[in-house]
């Protein structure tokens, strides 16, 4: 026999069993809403570790600047609207230069220098609004020179003045003129950046130790959802797509990648020990989409049946365990592509398995990039 509490129990139980059943928009309402309480607390712990993390490695390496809150991160903050920059101006082109310093056998990096890169980045658009600002977004970056020109390439502004909204991680150019709605100008930013931990992505590093005990490492980025702003000033949501032409200068000696394939013969200008590839431009696509690396990088490659290169990526070591993911990556485009009668947009897929990487993979147009765990494969 079972106790009335008992009895009472199973009955609540059974409403509960059969109220749901009937409204189960009742349960995804309560398991979003619990999504998203989990996810804040961790996103706010996260932010905070990483805005402290990197006021101490700037403050280590010189780079004074003001630190955004972490709290401008989080959802309603600062409101939704709030926080996006409005439609006042098309992107069209960026066109990046990136020179990172870290430590490795080619040059040698003096210690104010170690874990920052020198920037160069133009930023070009057409003016949707008759405004004397232009607003993007921007952190963790420290601009030496401001620069505004027409599409012609006179120049209108030598150096201009910017102020930064710290909560909202903007940077504003102030002008002296009206945009004229329809034209083109170009902003061009000098200016330093960091090479962040892993966990706080942006352009990270990692590294690996050989058999012989010594450590190399290796650059990669991560730009999602809003990191490309600690790279290159930018409009950092994805609803601004735009061109993105790449150059990286790196030591000599190490495999640079990026979204798109290098040009053939691979366009190398020897600058003493550095050396520098321009990479074609991108398809127009989002920030946080654009990808690329830098390290002593080994690779196993196959061509499928549509003629797409499939390159995959380790480390010096893993050659042997390289094999079976572009086996079958080489499969799986060519199977994607009938089934979808979509062609892959890119000529090449490179994919990169990373010592550290803070997500299981990153989709980025032509180079996506693994926690090398979900790409190695010993056949043995």
């Amino acid at each position: 026999m079972r106790s009335k509490r008992q009895v009472q129990n199973a009955d609540s139980q059974s409403e509960n069993r059969t109220t749901c059943a009937l409204h189960p928009t009742s349960n995804v309402k309560m398991l979003n809403a619990l999504f998203e309480e989990i996810f804040a607390t961790t996103f706010r712990q996260q932010a905070e570790r990483s805005m402290n993390r990197n006021k101490t490695d700037l403050s280590r390496n010189g780079h004074e600047k003001a630190i955004a809150h972490a709290d401008s991160f989080l959802p309603g903050s600062a409101g939704e609207r709030a926080r996006r920059i409005p439609p006042y101006v098309e992107p069209l082109d960026y066109y990046i230069r990136i020179r990172p310093y870290f430590p490795n056998d080619v040059v040698e990096v003096t210690k104010e220098k170690n874990m920052t890169f020198d920037g160069i980045s133009t930023f070009i658009f057409r003016a949707k609004v008759g405004r004397m600002n232009v607003t993007l977004h921007s952190l963790l970056l420290n601009y030496t020179s401001v620069k505004v020109m027409d599409a012609n390439g006179l120049t209108l502004i030598e150096s201009a003045n910017f102020t930064f909204n710290e909560e909202l991680n903007h940077i504003i150019i102030h002008l002296d003129f009206s945009l004229i709605i329809g034209n083109i100008y170009v902003i061009q930013f000098v200016y330093v950046g960091g090479i962040h931990n892993y966990l706080d992505t942006g352009l990270y590093y990692s590294s690996y130790i050989d058999v012989a005990g010594k450590q190399h490492f290796m650059l990669a980025t991560h730009l999602q959802p809003a990191r490309a702003r600690w790279v290159f000033p930018c409009l950092d949501e994805p609803a601004y797509k735009a061109v993105f032409h790449l150059t990286l200068i790196f030591p000599r000696g190490l495999i640079a990648l990026a979204n798109t394939m290098e040009r053939t013969p691979v366009e190398i200008k020897t600058w003493g020990n550095w050396d520098v590839i321009q990479f074609p431009p991108s398809l127009k696509m989002s920030t946080y989409i654009v990808a690329f690396a830098v390290g002593p990088y080994v690779k196993k490659e196959v061509t499928n049946e549509d003629g797409t290169l499939i390159r995959i990526w380790g480390w010096p070591g893993q050659e042997e365990y390289l094999e079976w993911a572009a086996e079958i990556s080489a499969k799986c485009f060519h199977v994607m592509r009938q089934y979808t009668n979509f062609p892959y947009p890119y000529t090449k897929s490179d994919q990169l398995g990373m010592p550290e990487f803070v997500a299981g993979a990153m989709e980025n147009y032509g180079l996506i990039i693994y926690k090398y765990q979900y790409i190695i494969f010993n056949r043995k």
